[in-house]
Formats: C-alpha cells, structure tokens, sequence
C-alpha cells in the first residue's frame, strides 16, 4: 500500500500543483507509485516530440477526473522529472492517485 499521505503537494492560487517522474516506452501507461517526492507514471509513448507529455496530461485527466486543459505543465517539459498544476484540492489529488493505485 501506498503512503499516499506524504506525497508532496503545493496549494496555489487556482489549484494545486505535485510533481509526477515519467518512464516513457513502458508497456502499459498507468500510475505505478506514489511516495513524498513525486507520483511515478509509466507511459506508452517515447519521449520524442512532445508525445510523453501529451501522454501523462491525457493520462492525469481520466485519472484526475478533469478536462486535459485544466492540467498545466509547469515545469520538466525535456525531463523525466515534471511539476503538473490541476485545479484541484490536495485532498481530491491524493483521493484520486490512491484510487488509481488500487
């Protein structure tokens, strides 16, 4: 089981923001873990021409319940390590990831 509790998350002014580690070219796109520095996702697509990014906002949506372009990449747009913006609460964040890791 996930601590799902020590992930950490950032208020902001519309939202919250978290930090997400992507491992592109995988076989299946899912999220895989969660721990206090970030939630791991696993990804279909290389991360060639923008495509994993596009991937995990298209992923975090369906996971996260939200539209694709509430979800803002903040940061790590070449990196594996990325900060996303939703405009959720902490509390529906951490819900929502701990339902996708069931």
């Amino acid at each position: 089981m996930q601590n799902i509790d020590d992930l950490k998350i950032t208020k902001t002014n519309d939202g919250v923001s978290f930090r997400v580690k992507v491992v592109p070219n995988s076989s299946a796109s899912k999220v895989v873990e969660a721990n206090e520095e970030f939630v791991k996702i696993k990804l279909n697509s290389p991360p060639i021409e923008g495509r994993a990014n596009k991937e995990v906002i298209e992923l975090l949506s369906k996971v996260l319940d939200v539209p694709k372009t509430s979800i803002e990449l903040v940061s790590g747009d070449k990196s594996k390590l990325k900060t996303l913006k939703v405009p959720l609460s902490e509390e529906q964040v951490r819900e929502k990831i701990l339902e996708a890791l069931s």
